[in-house]
């Protein structure tokens, strides 16, 4: 048998024990991770009981969208009339009955005017009160399937194009809601061309 010289033997006792060493490091590099993942695990588990003990249930992170609405259930008996914000605006005030309103009783409620706690909201009208008016009279027609007639009994050529916009989207939505419909204003001073409600 051929032997190695010394040199060669020497550079192969330290190439044998340089591996050893790096399967060594490996190993406990492994042992450590584990270790940390066990760790982990029991963690992850403690948490859980936690949860679970005070009644909350663990859940998958939920991505937020856009704020949240509250819709308010309308049936039949309720009904909607327009007064004025302090700037302005439109806004609704609702009316309910025991029974679906008619379009002239939905008038009327307008008419009437804001309540107390229409007017603490800061609404208001720019319609004469039906209650002021002696002999006062009202009432909505049928023109034709698209196109209703709302009988005062005051002047509206004067009427501001609030106190206009306040009468024709009252009775476009109780007489045919959610439709497209026109809205003739009929006073003793005659008729206004007919309008649509754009809120």
């Amino acid at each position: 048998m051929t032997s190695l010289p010394t040199r060669t033997r020497t550079r192969l006792r330290k190439r044998a024990a340089g591996e050893r060493g790096g399967r060594a490091a490996v190993a406990a590099a492994g042992a450590a991770a584990g270790a940390t993942a066990g760790a982990t695990a029991v963690a992850v588990a403690l948490a859980g009981a936690l949860l679970s003990g005070c009644g909350i249930k663990p859940t998958s992170a939920v991505e937020a969208g856009a704020p949240a609405t509250v819709s308010v259930p309308v049936g039949p008996e309720t009904a909607f009339v327009y007064f004025l914000s302090p700037e302005g605006r439109l806004m609704p005030a609702a009316r309910r009955s025991t029974l679906p309103m008619p379009a002239s009783e939905v008038l009327y409620r307008l008419l009437r005017g804001p309540t107390d706690e229409d007017r603490a909201a800061g609404l208001h009208t720019e319609l004469p009160p039906v209650d002021t008016v002696a002999g006062a009279s009202w009432g909505v027609e049928t023109i034709d399937p698209a196109t209703m007639r709302v009988r005062l009994y005051f002047p509206v050529g004067p009427l501001s194009w609030p106190a206009r916009r306040q009468l024709v989207c009252t009775v476009a939505h109780a007489a045919r809601p959610g439709q497209d419909t026109e809205v003739v204003l009929t006073g003793p001073d005659g008729d206004l061309d007919a309008e649509r409600c754009r809120l």
